[in-house]
This record gives C-alpha cells, structure tokens and sequence, in this order.
C-alpha cells in the first residue's frame, strides 16, 4: 500500500513494529513485523525490510525532548525509521543517506523549517561510515552553534542545495 505520495516521494507500506524489551537495556528497539519502505524523488528505494531492528540512533539526542521529541514521534517517524536501516546497512554513502531523510521527512509532512534542522543535524553530528572524518561532537559549544545557525534568516531562507554548502562550510569552521 503507497501512501503520502508527492514529489519529495512515496512511503511503501505502514510501520508495523513490535517494542523489543531485553532486560537492563533502555525499551527503545523495535522490530519491523512488515517490509515498508521509501521511494526518493529520484526513484531509488529505500527498504526497511521485515525482521529490521530500528531504535531512532541515528538522530542525534540532542534533538530529542520539548523541540522534537522522540524519534518514534512527529512527522518525520516513518523517516527515521528507513533512516536508520540505512544507517545501519551503510549501503549507500552517508550523504545520500542522510539527503534520503531529509526528502522522507518531506513526504511523511514534516515542516520545512523542522526538516532542514534535523537534516543539518544528521549531516553534521550523525553517523558516517566510508570516511576517516567523524561527525562533529556533541559539545555544548557545537550544539550552542548549531541552534544559532539555524535560526539564522540564512539558514531558513536557504534551498537543499545552498544548505547542503552550507552545511560542509558550517562543518569546516567549528574544525578550526
């Protein structure tokens, strides 16, 4: 079943997962019960295939709480979820990975301000794989930078394009 089709793509299928609860480990994992899956502006398929496990990790915590919420929360839910098999199977390059998300928050009605955050959020402090560059720390001074940048005219008026520049610029002066 597609629903939520536009041109930032189309969910394949609904979420149907189980909370997987292990004793002294925090109740945050889930198995995906059926395949579901995101269809790209450009026709790629993201599968999160049945049998997954997700536990939203690939959003940083920062971002968790009174300002997003959790990643099993929100709009964007059905695009952490394709996310974080992504980020899990390491595929395809980190990039393109975290540009997915961005496009799947899109689909699944995220607002467009809330998008691009979380999308810088991931590109800057989320998981890479294929490069000896590691996201930046969560150091409060990073984290203090980041809010401020984004809530900068610049980065609200900015297209993906120029964020994406602006992202590897931002990313550039806090390795200074």
């Amino acid at each position: 079943m597609d629903h939520q089709v536009n041109h930032n793509g189309s969910f394949q299928g609904q979420v149907m997962s189980l909370w997987m609860v292990e004793k002294g480990e925090r109740d945050r994992k889930m198995k995906l019960l059926e395949d579901f899956g995101y269809v790209d502006p450009d026709g790629v398929t993201w599968a999160a295939p049945k049998g997954s496990v997700i536990n939203g990790a690939s959003i940083p915590a920062f971002l968790w709480g009174p300002l997003v919420g959790s990643p099993y929360t929100g709009d964007y839910r059905m695009a952490s979820v394709v996310h974080d098999v992504a980020c899990d199977e390491r595929t395809q390059p980190y990039e393109k990975v975290h540009l997915m998300f961005y496009y799947a928050m899109l689909c699944g009605e995220t607002q467009p301000w809330l998008a691009k955050m979380m999308y810088t959020a991931v590109k800057l402090f989320g998981p890479r794989w294929g490069t000896n560059i590691a996201a930046l720390s969560e150091s409060s001074e990073n984290i203090a930078q980041f809010f401020d940048w984004v809530h900068s005219d610049e980065f609200h008026q900015a297209d993906i394009k120029t964020l994406q520049k602006m992202t590897d610029e931002f990313e550039r002066s806090r390795r200074l």
